[in-house]
């Protein structure tokens, strides 16, 4: 295998993600940091807090995964009802598929959440708003996001959506996708839907299982390109991978971070469509935190990370930037370190508890945080 293929490789395994960011922490309480320096109580007082959250809100201890379905379920009601009326008609294959390229779509359009514009497109997904195929039910292909994006005045667009598409870097997401998606007919079918990628994980799954970093490099080859970083391999965009001269190793992956936020996302919101689909989905354990702007606000706000100069919260910062990278890791990292603390509290194991199910009560204990809250940050675009 030529090396740079070896170092892609590397970079994707869900175990290099975490090993380089704990490298950042490590370095961070060395005091090697010119950014950023830790306050190791306060770890145990979140996580103190997180646990009662927790037993206050999940009587199982377990809380839900914090994807697409739940904040439809709960913000966006009409539109949950016009999705589900939308697959009424499918078998369990075809509602996973429908799904499927619902959480693809949400997750390029509105990948920092937003809230307002997410029940207007899950509406406009269920009209049939991105197929050309609407006899089929709801989905997502190439010459549907190809005449969304030439602006067919045929198709009723919802301004929410239509302001979203207006940016350019949403635009280039889903110009990638398509591209991407017409590139590759034997994986994605003649017309380019997404959701037929859940075709071949069922007949690989039937004779090797199901796993976290086995999606993980199923979807890599379409969403790497879609992931914005200017990092190259072999000439090649690698995906979310950044440079940092903490990232310390003995190879050409020296001095790279990477994150794979998009695409851990996307493994996340599509446990549900695959379970539809009769897919277990095994090594959510695997899985970091992904490193959102929000989650790297959070640990911020918590406190868990304070700044060592001005120019972090006074200045905005593009994601290549080395404070954005350390910050990321430094989410990842002490996510971890948290839910360590919360299966010792909780008694729950790894399998009980992995760091992706902290999500949520994480995001929740931040927005309603008593202690004084921490410093703020500023990210440019990107998706993640």
């Amino acid at each position: 295998m030529p090396e740079e293929a070896v170092t892609v490789e590397r970079l994707h395994r869900l175990e290099t993600v975490r090993e380089r960011a704990w490298m950042l922490l490590a370095a961070v309480e060395r005091g090697e940091s010119e950014h950023f320096n830790l306050s190791p109580e306060s770890v145990s007082t979140v996580a103190l807090a997180l646990a009662s959250t927790i037993r206050e809100t999940t009587p199982d201890l377990r809380p839900p995964l914090a994807t697409l379905w739940p904040r439809l379920q709960r913000d966006h009601s009409a539109a949950v009802e016009q999705l589900a009326r939308s697959v009424a008609g499918l078998d369990g294959p075809g509602r996973a598929k429908a799904g499927a390229d619902m959480a693809l779509l949400a997750l390029l359009i509105a990948p920092d959440g937003d809230e307002p514009g997410l029940g207007a497109l899950a509406q406009f997904f269920a009209a049939g708003g991105t197929t050309t195929r609407q006899d089929a039910g709801p989905a997502l292909n190439a010459p549907g996001l190809r005449r969304l994006l030439a602006g067919d005045t045929a198709i009723a667009v919802p301004d929410e959506l239509r302001s979203s598409l207006q940016d350019p870097a949403i635009r280039q997401r889903l110009e990638t996708l398509a591209a991407g998606l017409e590139q590759d007919p034997e994986t994605f079918g003649a017309d380019g839907r997404f959701g037929a990628l859940l075709d071949r994980i069922a007949e690989a799954a039937r004779s090797e299982g199901l796993t976290a970093q086995g999606l993980l490099d199923r979807l890599a080859p379409l969403l790497d390109p879609v992931a914005g970083s200017t990092v190259r391999i072999g000439g090649s965009i690698a995906g979310d991978i950044w440079r940092h001269p903490l990232a310390w190793a003995d190879d050409r992956s020296r001095e790279l971070v990477p994150f794979h936020c998009l695409l851990q996302s996307l493994v996340l919101d599509l446990v549900e469509p695959l379970a539809e689909a009769g897919l277990k989905l095994d090594g959510l354990e695997e899985l970091t935190v992904p490193p959102t702007r929000r989650l790297a606000v959070d640990i911020l706000r918590l406190g868990l990370v304070n700044p060592r100069h001005a120019a972090v919260a006074r200045l905005r910062h593009p994601p290549g930037s080395d404070i954005v990278v350390e910050l990321r890791a430094l989410s990842i990292a002490l996510a971890d370190r948290l839910v360590d603390r919360l299966r010792q509290e909780l008694n729950l194991t790894v399998r009980d508890l992995p760091a992706v199910r902290i999500v949520g009560p994480l995001a929740q204990l931040a927005a309603n945080w008593r202690e004084t809250p921490g410093h703020a940050i500023a990210i440019t675009g990107g998706c993640f």
